[in-house]
């Protein structure tokens, strides 16, 4: 099982970070690893913006294959999160009832659409300031 875990509280920072993962799931997945990375960039984006430190966020990634067979994606803000299940319910309910490109113009809720459409699963924990992105290989 590979694993890369990085904590990250500055831009200089958070854009190695995109550089090393965007290389790791190149070399990790064996195919399609540019959707993935959207849906990665997607979640630690939310992180840096909704992070309770606004001016110098700190954000934990650990990414995990395990057995070529499972990625796995952790992003844990400092943030004090928001209702995860709530927002998805009504996301899930604007999408069944709009056009997908309405949606899509919105300011807010596209990044947790689209990490919902690209993993298999995306878990939060009950504080909703941590997201856990699945995908089968």
């Amino acid at each position: 099982m590979q694993e890369l875990t990085i904590h990250f509280n500055n831009s200089e920072v958070f854009s190695h970070l995109r550089s090393g993962i965007r290389s790791y799931l190149h070399q990790s997945i064996p195919s399609n690893p540019t959707i993935i990375e959207v849906a990665f960039n997607e979640a630690v984006n939310n992180a840096v913006k909704h992070s309770k430190n606004a001016g110098n966020p700190t954000v934990t990634v650990a990414v995990r294959v395990k057995e070529r067979k499972r990625l796995l994606i952790r992003v844990k803000d400092q943030g004090c999160g928001f209702p995860a299940y709530e927002t998805m319910n009504r996301l899930n309910d604007a999408y069944s009832q709009s056009l997908p490109d309405e949606l899509l113009m919105k300011e807010s809720g596209r990044g947790l659409m689209i990490m919902n459409q690209v993993m298999d699963k995306v878990i939060y924990n009950k504080q909703g300031n941590e997201v856990l992105l699945m995908k089968r290989l």
